[in-house]
């Protein structure tokens, strides 16, 4: 389940539309983290994103309840617009890790090419593993 939001300010020179993306969480428990995994966590993946220039620029968070030491990845399914009027969607993955129950907070840039406008920023893939076991 995937829910958005899309954010205009208006009243502001230079305006652009940001959008916001919370991604459901997900449970998996075949993960290969760096460290051993000792069980399976639960991972919420937050994003906000707009486009600049030729980019997508992306901002999120990556939260997790269930342990404090943990790691996994995810891959952002960026879907664009070309010239055409045809869709295409990029993927990137990205690793995380952390070692205290700290939120993990991130931003990049990821390139989409010229000529195109930028639809949407979605999380594909969130897995997370503990490694240290949950108490």
């Amino acid at each position: 389940m995937m829910f958005a939001q899309h954010h205009r300010h208006r009243n502001q020179p230079g305006a652009r539309l940001i959008r916001t993306a919370l991604c459901c969480s997900a449970l998996l428990a075949n993960a290969v983290p760096a460290a051993s995994p000792t069980a399976a966590c639960e991972a919420v993946l937050s994003l906000v994103y707009d486009q600049r220039n030729t980019a997508a620029h992306v901002e999120g968070t990556i939260e997790n309840t269930t342990c404090a030491a943990s790691s996994g990845d995810y891959a952002l399914g960026i879907t664009v617009k070309d010239a055409k009027d045809e869709l295409q969607t990029l993927e990137f993955t990205e690793k995380w890790q952390r070692n205290d129950d700290k939120t993990i907070s991130f931003k990049k840039l990821y390139p989409i090419g010229e000529n195109v406008d930028l639809r949407r920023v979605t999380p594909r893939k969130v897995r997370c593993v503990c490694t240290v076991a949950p108490e």
